[in-house]
């Protein structure tokens, strides 16, 4: 029984990937409202946007896109943030491979990261190579390079990365543990909310906080640290990073870590859970959705012939896309 139902569910799968493949030639807007009611399990509101999910959605089809893939590329993002005079905070590069098998495995240090640069989630932290099977982390990575990770969720600004493998430095806390992953969600080039996960080898907490390190219930209790998170050494230094690095994008998520007090920059989001996400309650969506104005934003259409059902929104004023659209 356990055969057939893998066999059902990778069939479901891909006749899933297919249908959703060619509503998207015809009409990207359907099929981000058909990905939005399976992942999300609401309809989604692109006349009259008002939560977070539902902005993100709208700016990923019509806000401008110039710029996101660079940022979102794990390797694009280090030569971005040495020009925005952030390179201090970027992580040692041990290497960049074009394939799994290109890994000079006996070169590497005893300790390391791999990532994938063409997606989220597709990392592999190795405390001891010695240890670590080799070959299994090569098909791993051979398996995440040939898959489009942007036609999972339609994050469209993943397509224009080259799917590349990433080696850097292993990072830890002091007492060797896995480090705090701090994430400033900035809005029209500001920090406004800082999202602390902690106890990432375990149970994960999510704790989200404004700028002056007051908790925000933005999401559901039980999923919070039950005692007070402590304020990172390296918050106001985080906090300068994410602005320089956030200036001229609508929205964007800038993830950091905290190193001997040092920040050491992650990544850079601008469709965080795939704008699905059910992290958030009701007041976190409305919370975090009024912290985006979409007056500000140009209307730009992913395909000229599709335009906006029912009520159009025509927006004016500046696009996203850092420095008016200078980004690449």
């Amino acid at each position: 029984m356990k055969g057939l139902q893998r066999a059902f569910d990778r069939t479901e799968k891909l006749v899933w990937r297919c249908a959703l493949a060619g509503v998207d030639r015809l009409s990207p807007r359907l099929a981000t409202q058909w990905v939005h009611r399976r992942e999300y399990g609401q309809r989604l509101e692109l006349d009259d946007p008002r939560d977070f999910n539902d902005k993100l959605q709208w700016l990923k089809l019509y806000g401008d896109s110039r710029g996101l893939s660079r940022c979102a590329d794990k390797y694009g993002v280090r030569q971005f943030a040495a020009e925005r005079g952030c390179g201090d905070a970027l992580s040692r590069l041990i290497g960049l491979y074009e394939s799994a098998d290109a890994i000079a495995w006996e070169e590497l240090p005893a300790r390391f990261a791999l990532k994938c640069t063409h997606g989220c989630g597709y990392n592999v932290i190795i405390d001891d190579k010695h240890k670590a099977d080799e070959r299994a982390v090569k098909r791993r990575l051979h398996r995440w390079l040939k898959e489009r990770y942007a036609r999972r969720y339609l994050e469209y600004h993943y397509d224009d990365i080259s799917p590349r493998v990433l080696a850097e430095e292993y990072i830890e806390t002091a007492t060797g543990g896995v480090p705090v992953d701090y994430k400033v969600y900035c809005f029209h080039g500001r920090p406004r909310v800082v999202l602390v996960c902690s106890d990432r080898g375990g149970d994960m907490r999510f704790d989200f906080h404004d700028l002056t390190w007051r908790r925000l219930e933005l999401n559901d209790r039980q999923h919070q640290s039950a005692e007070d998170v402590d304020r990172p050494q390296a918050l106001d230094e985080m906090l300068d990073l994410a602005e320089r690095l956030s200036r001229g994008f609508v929205f964007v998520r800038v993830d950091f870590y905290e190193r001997e007090g040092q920040a050491v920059l992650g990544e850079m989001t601008f469709t965080p859970g795939a704008n699905v996400s059910r992290r958030y309650n009701a007041y976190g969506q409305r919370y975090l959705g009024e912290l985006i104005d979409l007056t500000q934003v140009g209307r730009r259409c992913r395909h000229d012939c599709e335009r906006t059902a029912g009520r159009s929104l025509s927006f004016g004023g500046p696009v996203q896309g850092a420095d008016n659209g200078s980004h690449e």
